[in-house]
């Protein structure tokens, strides 16, 4: 460090107090500690408790990684959007604009939002292509998790999505299905084996005489 000072003719011999600090460490107080004969020198101290702590390390720091925030879908009626989404997925509404140019979901880490596609079109000076229910399915899915994936299709296909794919499940055990909203978002309902709902004692029991008896 600058201002560093060797307190005594051993340490500058093996040191300048001017080379990488764990340099100085190594053949001045590093040494002293070995052998008992710490010296009362502060700047040496400090220097040992950085290399302690990893801070002499010339490792470059890592950029951080970027957070997923939003997924945001433009549609050309938000209000109507987010009541399909409660309708439909069970979800809850966060808020929507005064304007209802914007609405969000309550989603966890990750907002699913909406935005009126007239927003899109200031944005993007280039222009969008908007979702169409009547077009084919676009390259992308917002995909939810199921606890009980049949029940959940069922109450999305009943509050107004259309049925593309019925469950079906896949060699690794997981169940998936795929709809459309009334946008024509594409979406994927999935269950793995672990969050598959249980039965109670009481039905097991009842299932199991049931077999017997057949």
């Amino acid at each position: 460090w600058p201002g560093a000072s060797c307190p005594s003719p051993r340490a500058q011999q093996h040191s300048s107090c001017t080379g990488p600090v764990a340099t100085q460490i190594c053949r001045s107080s590093a040494l002293r500690i070995a052998h008992g004969r710490l010296t009362s020198c502060v700047p040496l101290q400090v220097l040992l408790l950085a290399l302690l702590f990893g801070i002499c390390t010339s490792t470059p720091r890592r950029p951080m990684a970027l957070k997923l925030g939003y997924t945001i879908l433009y549609v050309p009626d938000v209000r109507a959007a987010v009541a399909f989404y409660e309708r439909a997925f069970g979800l809850a509404s966060r808020f929507v604009t005064d304007e209802a140019d914007y609405g969000e979901m309550d989603t966890g880490n990750t907002t699913l939002a909406f935005a009126a596609e007239g927003l899109a079109d200031s944005n993007l000076s280039g222009g969008f292509e908007p979702v169409r229910a009547q077009d084919k399915p676009k390259g992308f899915e917002l995909a939810f998790g199921c606890n009980d994936i049949a029940a959940d299709l069922a109450r999305a296909v009943e509050g107004g999505a259309t049925l593309l794919e019925d469950v079906r499940e896949k060699s690794w055990g997981q169940k998936v299905a795929y709809v459309r909203d009334e946008n024509g978002f594409l979406i994927e309902l999935y269950q793995w084996p672990s969050q598959a709902p249980k039965t109670d004692e009481a039905t097991e029991q009842a299932q199991a005489v049931q077999k017997e008896a057949s």
